[in-house]
């Protein structure tokens, strides 16, 4: 057996935490005023971290490739990875779909209220075919839908299509290998983009048209194979991994931030290279001793918030909508922000024990982290 094949990754879980207090640090700080001078520089900082923080989503399907991977990869080789569909679709659908319903029901009825509360006399908030869509998981196909209810549930419907997607790709590396598997998916993904810049063109800002084309699933299956193959290498490590890990990001990084941050959020080669970045942090942490994750260090904290992360990314954007404070100054703002954040993940924690906890294996989810098991992966 690899002598990875039982080990722990506690660092999976300090990612997710990590994908997602920068996505919600993105919905609290990504209008925070820019202003020059050096009294300034605080609320710049955070501004510009929070700016960027929409890349915690291509770090959510980078670490998806590789949850869902790594079980495979623990009990064999990527030549005799086989999924059984239909268990698959069931334990996936047992585990996402009761708190997405849940949630989707708490952010229509949040926007059924606050119609109400404002206008009596009409009602503009959320459509039948809006609920339908989304309970399908079907609403990024359309701009209309895309956000309509709430604004963080297209990723969502990109996951459901990306499990689809998955036995394919399994079994397309089982039969090829991975080169040949990276190389078509890599063209694939590639060419939907340059369609979409040619349609659309590049964008600063999101928009929902834009974002329709640049998320659908061919434009962002690298970077869940891309966690797949961090999978394959963290479980079969090659010699010098780790190193060439480190060049790739070393190399990647800083074109990586100038595109993201100064040419376009969507367009060729950007989430090609976040994935490629994101699974080669991936590898590069592999080695590290678990106990630099876990408590007491500072990093258990991201750890255990990586534990509840899907129910706190599910409700935290209608519970940002509800606190809608304004500070006046820098310090304000800040402030204002973390105490945010922090409801948030409270509201979150209610949130994953009422409706994510019980479905989940609970044996299983007490002795490992979600990286290693289909269940609460």
């Amino acid at each position: 057996m690899n002598v990875q094949s039982d080990r722990r990754f506690a660092y999976i879980d300090v990612l997710r935490g990590m994908a997602c207090i920068w996505v919600l640090v993105h919905h609290t700080l990504q209008s925070a005023p820019v202003l020059d001078g050096w009294a300034h520089l605080p609320l710049r900082i955070v501004g510009a971290i929070a700016r960027y923080g929409w890349l915690g989503v291509s770090l959510f399907l980078v670490l998806s490739g590789f949850c869902l991977y790594f079980p495979l990869m623990r009990s064999g080789t990527a030549q005799t990875a086989s999924v059984d569909v239909a268990l698959f679709a069931r334990r996936r659908a047992r585990r996402i779909l009761p708190p997405y319903y849940a949630a989707l029901l708490f952010s229509v009825l949040f926007i059924v209220a606050g119609n109400y509360h404002h206008d009596r006399s009409t009602f503009d908030g959320v459509s039948a075919i809006d609920v339908i869509r989304h309970v399908l998981l079907a609403h990024n196909f359309w701009p209309e839908s895309f956000s309509s209810i709430n604004g963080v549930f297209w990723s969502l419907a990109l996951e459901a299509q990306l499990y689809v997607a998955f036995p394919i790709l399994v079994y397309l590396v089982a039969r090829r290998g991975f080169p040949p598997v990276v190389i078509a998916v890599f063209v694939l993904s590639l060419a939907w983009q340059m369609a979409a810049y040619f349609y659309q063109g590049l964008a600063l800002h999101w928009n929902a048209p834009t974002a329709t084309m640049y998320h659908a699933i061919p434009a962002r299956l690298f970077e869940f194979l891309a966690g797949m193959v961090a999978a394959h290498l963290v479980m079969r490590p090659q010699p010098n991994q780790v190193r060439i890990a480190i060049v790739v990001i070393a190399t990647l990084i800083a074109p990586a931030i100038f595109y993201a941050g100064w040419v376009s959020r969507f367009g060729p080669f950007l989430d090609q290279m976040w994935g490629l970045i994101f699974a080669a942090l991936i590898v590069a942490l592999g080695p590290v001793p678990n106990h630099r994750f876990e408590f007491p260090s500072a990093l258990g904290v991201l750890n255990w918030v990586g534990g509840i992360s899907f129910s706190l990314y599910l409700v935290h954007v209608p519970v940002f909508k509800l606190l809608s404070w304004r500070g006046s100054n820098d310090s304000a703002i800040i402030a204002i922000a973390v105490v945010k954040i922090l409801i948030a993940i409270g509201v979150g924690y209610g949130f994953y024990l009422l409706f994510e906890k019980p479905f989940l294996r609970t044996k299983q989810a007490k002795q490992m982290p979600i990286a290693q098991s289909l269940e609460v992966s």
